[in-house]
């Protein structure tokens, strides 16, 4: 298989993966807003109610309150989606396939500086492609890295982690904001403070 055929290979697996944990976070986020419907609508009942009883200033206070609740739902909903994405992330990283973990660990290790590397560590399928790439590097297994290796000189002067599970910690941050713009413009969910008429 030729780099660019191992390439599109890769890109059409992850393209499937990420429709399903798409397709999971859209059910999460919509139940999540059938919840949060939920919680508002009896919030607006309350308020109703209180319209008749209560002066301009205290409706708008009660108002003000409601609106923060709404915020703090959608701050909560955004929380625990943003744990339950993570998490489908993290463990899709587990069924990645043999031969796309061999031309991974291949491309990985293109993007690290050449030195004197004495031990590398990886998921134990990796070992005979590690070898094969590091041929002088001592090789250590551990089974919770799903691809990528970590690397250490003699002294410990240099260590590399370039392990997948290192790569999304460190993109997490990057890729969520985007993850949740998506969701919203698939689901037509806005700010609560911005859109929310209570």
């Amino acid at each position: 298989m030729s780099d660019r055929e191992l390439i599109e290979d890769l890109r059409a697996k992850g393209e499937q993966r990420v429709r399903t944990l798409w397709k999971e976070a859209e059910e999460e986020v919509r139940r999540l807003r059938q919840e949060m419907e939920t919680r508002l609508q009896n919030a607006r009942r309350e308020i109703a109610g209180d319209l008749e009883r209560f002066e301009d200033k205290e409706i708008a206070e009660r108002l003000q309150q409601n609106r923060e609740t709404s915020r703090r739902i959608v701050l909560e909903a955004e929380r625990r989606l943003d744990g339950r994405c993570y998490k489908l992330a993290s463990e899709m990283l587990k069924h990645l396939k043999e031969e796309d973990c061999a031309g991974m660990l291949r491309q990985l290790t293109e993007e690290i500086p050449e030195a004197a590397w004495e031990t590398i560590t990886v998921n134990a399928r990796d070992r005979k492609t590690a070898g094969q790439l590091f041929p002088k590097a001592e090789i250590e297994t551990d089974n919770s890295i799903s691809a990528g290796f970590c690397l250490a000189t003699a002294d410990r002067q240099i260590t590399v982690n370039n392990t997948l599970e290192t790569r999304l910690q460190r993109s997490w941050s990057f890729l969520l904001p985007e993850l949740f713009h998506n969701i919203r413009e698939n689901l037509n969910v806005h700010e609560a403070a911005e859109d929310q008429n209570i």
